[in-house]
């Protein structure tokens, strides 16, 4: 048993019992799935599919991670790309539509994208290359509070 990294529940992982002792394997996945609110995403290189829905990015993926109702990616920006290089992180509802893009950094931190998304305690978080960690309002992607975190 171990605890669902978005809910906080107690989830089974695939087990394997040998010689009478119970091996647990974990094996990365490139699903995700919200047991509570049931919404199901994953994701390829630069494909997001939701449901029925399929949505093609610019970049490769980085991460995906649900969140209430809301999927939340992470893109793997590049500098010589026609989009913001410092809004890489874009969030969908359960039917695919966008509900935001977030904003950028503060001033004088432009061309940094962001690195990581994380989803505790009901507060979205994204790290930027600039070594900030950002609080983000799951509803609007607008950037709420900022620190800086040790690497």
């Amino acid at each position: 048993m171990s605890r669902d990294p978005v809910e906080g529940r107690n989830i089974m992982q695939p087990s394997l019992s040998k010689g009478g002792k119970t091996l647990v394997i974990w094996r990365p996945s490139l699903k995700t799935y919200n047991t509570i609110t049931m919404v199901d995403a994953s994701y390829t290189n630069n494909r997001l599919q939701i449901g029925d829905e399929e949505i093609e990015f610019e970049h490769r993926i980085a991460d995906v991670l649900v969140a209430k109702e809301t999927i939340v990616v992470l893109l793997r920006a590049r500098r010589d790309s026609q989009e913001e290089l410092d809004r890489n992180i874009i969030a969908f509802d359960r039917d695919g539509a966008q509900r935001w893009r977030i904003e950028a950094p503060s001033d004088g931190y432009d061309g940094m994208s962001y690195i990581t998304i994380q989803y505790e305690d009901s507060q979205l978080s994204a790290r930027n290359l600039n070594s900030y960690e950002y609080d983000v309002d799951i509803h609007t992607g607008e950037v709420t509070q900022t620190e800086k975190y040790d690497k």
